[in-house]
């Protein structure tokens, strides 16, 4: 048996080195900033994106579940969801009767517990992250936010994408620093919606009952004429 020689045994390493580079590089795509997502989870965003691009309107059955570090028991809220492309959502309760947050362009109103909060995303750097947050969610576009990551897990039922936030808007709205959506894989439509911040606390959208392109009345995202904003 002939012998390798000590520079044929450099001549493989380093070829081996070379293509364990060409496969890691060509296994991410890396793009500006420090993004990173994979090749093959970026396939599936742009099925996800491509499918929920032929729908203009949604409106479903919500169930919201809220973790609050500070409390034992996880707040579970339920109502009706609306949703219109661009920017135009609704999210009227049923439990407790009464709450609402509406987003209808630039203006924000939210309603809970007899209090009254309006804005404007203009003004309010939180609310001008949560719109595009659940603009890109909604309309299948998740590389539309800041993000650092996306990574995709396949399963039976549904496609479930993780979006870890980047870092550049701490102090400015930045304290979701984690979003995950789950897309139905029959059809690619959102199921679930879950924000993570900062602090521990999460919220988790659960959507059921969906009907697509069958627009809302327009009165669905008006505020109420006769409320007050709390000081």
């Amino acid at each position: 048996m002939r012998k390798v020689s000590k520079m044929e045994k450099v001549f493989k390493m380093s070829k081996l080195f070379k293509l364990l580079v060409v496969a890691l590089l060509s296994a991410l795509c890396v793009p500006a900033d420090g993004q990173i997502l994979k090749n093959a989870d970026s396939l599936i965003i742009e099925k996800i994106r491509q499918a929920n691009a032929q729908y203009t309107a949604l409106t479903s059955n919500f169930k919201q579940i809220k973790h609050l570090p500070y409390l034992k028991e996880k707040v579970v809220s339920t109502g009706k969801f609306f949703y219109a492309k661009p920017d135009r959502l609704a999210m009227k309760y049923l439990e407790p009767a009464g709450d609402m947050m509406l987003i209808n362009g630039d203006k924000f109103f939210m309603s809970a517990a007899g209090k009254i909060s309006k804005t404007t995303a203009k003004a309010n750097a939180k609310m001008r992250k949560m719109k595009s947050i659940l603009s890109a969610c909604l309309q299948g576009d998740v590389k539309q936010m800041e993000y650092a990551a996306i990574t995709c897990e396949e399963h039976p039922d549904r496609y479930s994408v993780a979006v870890e936030l980047d870092d550049k808007g701490k102090g400015k709205g930045g304290t979701v620093r984690k979003v995950t959506v789950d897309y139905d894989r029959s059809d690619f439509t959102p199921s679930n919606l879950k924000i993570e911040e900062a602090d521990g606390t999460y919220s988790l959208y659960e959507l059921s009952s969906k009907e697509f392109n069958r627009p809302p009345a327009e009165d669905v995202f008006k505020a109420p004429e006769k409320t007050k904003e709390k000081q």
